[in-house]
C-alpha cells in the first residue's frame, strides 16, 4: 500500500513538473516574441525579466494572459495592474480584441461601461467610436444592445434620433431601441425614414406592439399616422366655417356688383 501511495505521488510530481516546464517554455516563447515585436516599448527588458513577468500573468490568468500580452505588448502589464479587481475581465477582453480593448478600458468612461455592461458594453464602444460612450450613458443596456445590432451609419442615426427628440430616455419612445436591438439595421433604417410619423403617439404604439410588419413593408406607418389623425378633426366646425366664408364671399361680391351697376349706367348716358 505504501508503494502504491509512493507511485501516485511520484506520477503527480512528474505531471506537475512537466506542466510547469511547459508553462515556462510558453512564457519564454511569449517573452521572446514581445521583445522582437515591441522592441521600443520593451526597452530595458531582457528575455529573463520579460519571461518572469509573462509567467506571473500566466500563472494567475492562464492562456488568456499570454494571448493578451502577445497582442498588446508590454502595455498589457500596466493595463492589468490598473484594472484592479476587474483585471480578469480585462485580460480576457485584451486576449479577444487586443489594442481595441486597451482603447476602451484605458479611459475612465470606457472602463465604467465595461464594468457595468461587460463585453457587450466594451464591444459597442469599439464598434461606434466617438458616439457610443455618451449614448450608452443616456440609454443604458438597451442602448448597448441597439448599437451592437447596427453598423456605424445606423449608429449615427440613432444618436441623431436622440438629438431630434424622437427617442427620449425614460419615455415610451425609448422602447424603439429594444426594437433595434432585435431587428438590427433594418429597424434602425425604418425608424430613421419614418421619424416624423413616430412622434404621433398612436402610430408609435402600433409600431411597438408589432414592429415586424412595418419593418418588412407589409404595413405603412405614415398612412396609419394620417388615419389616426383624421378622426380627430372637428368636421362640423370645418363645414360651418366653410359655409360662413362662402356666404361672406357671396355677400361681398353682391355689394360690389350693386355699386358698379349705377356707375356703368351713368357712363352710358
Amino acid at each position: 500500500m505504501k508503494i502504491y501511495h509512493f507511485l501516485v505521488l511520484l506520477f503527480f510530481a512528474l505531471g506537475t513538473s512537466t506542466a510547469s516546464a511547459q508553462k515556462g517554455a510558453a512564457a519564454r516563447e511569449a517573452a521572446e516574441f514581445v521583445l522582437k515585436k515591441f522592441g521600443k516599448e520593451a526597452a530595458g527588458e531582457t528575455v529573463e525579466t520579460m519571461t518572469h513577468k509573462v509567467a506571473q500573468v500566466s500563472t494567475r490568468y492562464g492562456d488568456d494572459g499570454i494571448t493578451a500580452i502577445r497582442k498588446v505588448g508590454p502595455r498589457a502589464f500596466d493595463v492589468i495592474a490598473d484594472a484592479g479587481d476587474h483585471s480578469a475581465g480585462v485580460v480576457k477582453l485584451m486576449a479577444k480584441h487586443g489594442d481595441e480593448a486597451v482603447w476602451v478600458v484605458a479611459k475612465p468612461k470606457g472602463m465604467a461601461i465595461f464594468v457595468k455592461y461587460g463585453d457587450e458594453g466594451a464591444e459597442a464602444v469599439m464598434k461606434h467610436k466617438g458616439i457610443a460612450t455618451s449614448f450608452i450613458g443616456q440609454t443604458g443596456e438597451s442602448g448597448v444592445k441597439a448599437l451592437n445590432a447596427v453598423g456605424p451609419s445606423q449608429g449615427r442615426h440613432l444618436v441623431n434620433l436622440m438629438e431630434d427628440g424622437v427617442i427620449v430616455p425614460g419615455q415610451k419612445s425609448a422602447d424603439l431601441l429594444d426594437v433595434v436591438g432585435r431587428y438590427g439595421d433594418k429597424a434602425a433604417d425604418f425608424i430613421w425614414r419614418n421619424k416624423g410619423a413616430l412622434v404621433v403617439g398612436t402610430a408609435l404604439t402600433a409600431f411597438l406592439s408589432d414592429p415586424e410588419p412595418f419593418i418588412e413593408g407589409a404595413m405603412s406607418l405614415p398612412n396609419m399616422a394620417v388615419e389616426q389623425i383624421a378622426p380627430q378633426v372637428n368636421w362640423t366646425l370645418v363645414i360651418v366655417v366653410g359655409i360662413f366664408l362662402l356666404g361672406a364671399y357671396l355677400w361681398v361680391s353682391g355689394r360690389i356688383k350693386r355699386r358698379s351697376g349705377p356707375s356703368e349706367q351713368s357712363a352710358g348716358t
